[in-house]
């Protein structure tokens, strides 16, 4: 690693693995793509309308999603914790 980026994952190594994964793995990884991945869904499926935002049976779909792709960063953010400890 380079001098400026191992003193830059030092000071992120001193806020501790939970952080990490919270920031990088669950809200960087997991919510945005989670976001991105149910708007596509719907714009290729039921096309992306203001209208279907205000449908009802939308809000499940969208909680399952974020929850899905949530434990996936949790996985994400763990697994790029322990490639940045190899460096």
């Amino acid at each position: 690693m380079e001098k400026k980026h191992l003193d830059k994952w030092k000071e992120t190594r001193k806020q501790g693995k939970r952080k990490f994964i919270i920031v990088n793995g669950i809200v960087k990884w997991g919510l945005v793509t989670g976001v991105l991945f149910f708007a596509f869904q719907q714009l290729v499926l039921n096309g992306l309308t203001p209208s279907m935002l205000l449908d009802t049976r939308v809000v499940p779909e969208f909680a399952v999603t974020l929850g899905i792709f949530m434990l996936g960063g949790i996985l994400f953010g763990s697994l790029l914790w322990s490639l940045k400890e190899r460096r």
